[in-house]
């Protein structure tokens, strides 16, 4: 119930999960259609990034993860830094790709060799 101008208005309102913020990782993947499962292989392709369904994210801004918990640490500690970018390595049959994205509220990046990543 609203007051307004002393009028009583009965309101309803609708709220959609809130994801953390920017560099929070269900949000942040989430924002560039990047689905990952626990095993952080990709389970959807996200064509807009050259990302297909079966790559595996190896490593985030340098440092190597193994699990979602991990992937959360390392975003969490992006979030106080400088670095306008997020770098994440990911493995395609045998071949290791970077994708650049910017963090949240700028533009995303894309760095890739098409001819390659096909």
């Amino acid at each position: 119930v609203i007051l307004r101008e002393g009028e009583r208005i009965k309101t309803e309102a609708l709220f959609k999960e809130r994801l953390g913020g920017g560099l929070v990782l269900e949000s942040f993947f989430n924002l560039f259609g990047i689905e990952l499962d626990e095993e952080l292989v990709v389970k959807k392709d996200a064509p807009k990034y050259e990302i297909k369904k079966g790559d595996r994210l190896l490593f985030v801004m340098g440092k190597e993860v193994r699990s979602l918990t991990e992937i959360r640490r390392v975003l969490s500690q992006e979030k106080e830094s400088k670095n306008k970018l997020v770098i994440l390595l990911f493995k395609r049959k045998g071949f290791d790709f970077f994708i650049h994205f910017a963090k949240p509220g700028a533009e995303a990046e894309v760095s890739r060799n098409k001819k390659l990543l096909k």
